[in-house]
């Protein structure tokens, strides 16, 4: 009888098959961490305009119900970086910032000065035929949109004057 020969090692296959899941895997986890990257990255941006928002409605609720001065914040914007840089300025303070924010637009997107200019607004615009209630936009919404809120001085709209 003619004796076995015994192998040692793997063989050429078996190399190729664990090189091959071997990439596999190392791809999955390759995929997995650049989408939680960029999850992580979309859930960043979105947190900081929150915190915008948030910010400036305290704000400017608090002092336009408080006082009917609707031209103290005035919105100014320009081309910072090659990005549009907005900034909300107190107008009682020499024009001193209060928070600047970037106009949110699609990624290699140029910007032109006509979709950067919001050259001292006002922030907040008394609505027609309604007193005490104020229209409030902030262009930080995607494509430049503005973010409109309304404010209402509670404390006269919800007094009832006897006559």
């Amino acid at each position: 009888m003619k004796a076995m020969k015994q192998q040692l090692g793997a063989g050429l296959v078996e190399l190729m098959v664990a090189m091959a899941i071997g990439t596999v895997i190392a791809l999955g986890a390759g995929q997995l961490f650049l989408s939680t990257f960029s999850t992580f990255s979309a859930v960043d941006e979105l947190s900081r305009k929150q915190e915008v928002a948030v910010f400036l409605t305290q704000i400017l609720a608090e002092e336009l119900r408080k006082e009917d001065d609707v031209d103290r914040y005035a919105l100014s914007c320009s081309i910072a970086d090659a990005q549009c840089l907005c900034t909300i300025s107190d107008t009682d303070k020499g024009n001193q910032p209060v928070i600047n924010f970037y106009k949110d637009f699609e990624e290699n997107h140029v910007i032109s000065d006509a979709e950067c200019s919001e050259d001292q607004e006002p922030l907040a615009i008394p609505e027609e035929g309604l007193d005490h209630h104020y229209k409030v936009k902030v262009p930080m919404m995607q494509g430049g949109e503005s973010l409109i809120f309304h404010v209402t001085k509670r404390d006269i709209v919800t007094t009832t004057n006897p006559e």
